[in-house]
């Protein structure tokens, strides 16, 4: 068995927009990370122009940009954990892993992140929480899962 996970997206309203079901390394040092990789460098803004950077125009961009990266990762992941590649990993878009679903639509697993867009020109906010207790609330930029998985695993 796998350590589920669940991704929650919300809107600028904090109004719940999809769920990401991870079926395996939904910890901290695993799906936390990838989280934090995919949103650490971006800002969000209200309209694309021409400036360099990552962005997220609104939050419907913002998850699907994640969602996007995270499909992608997956499988690196895999080759990275040292798995010898296979050619059917080459191709980034497999089956499995990763479950997209409506707002509400699966149970809370171990671990829950809620994405929030925060403020127009700065990084999107993160919650986590284990087993329902939140263990961080902040921006993306403070967001250190090393440090808390082994803060979790002291008690």
């Amino acid at each position: 068995m796998g350590t589920h996970a669940i991704t929650i997206f919300l809107d600028e309203g904090d109004t719940e927009i999809c769920r990401l079901y991870r079926q395996y390394d939904g910890f901290l040092t695993g799906h936390g990370e990838e989280l934090k990789k995919a949103l650490v460098n971006g800002k969000m803004v209200n309209g694309i122009d021409n400036s360099p950077g990552q962005k997220f125009n609104g939050s419907g961009d913002l998850a699907v940009q994640v969602i996007a990266y995270l499909k992608q990762t997956s499988v690196l992941n895999k080759i990275h954990h040292g798995h010898e590649p296979e050619l059917k990993d080459l191709n980034v878009l497999q089956a499995g892993g990763l479950y997209l679903y409506p707002a509400g639509e699966v149970d809370s697993s171990e671990y829950e992140y809620v994405v929030s867009p925060g403020q127009i020109g700065k990084p999107p906010n993160l919650i986590v929480r284990i087993y329902a207790n939140e263990i961080f609330n902040g921006s993306i930029k403070d967001f250190d899962p090393s440090r808390l998985e082994e803060e979790t695993n002291e008690d």
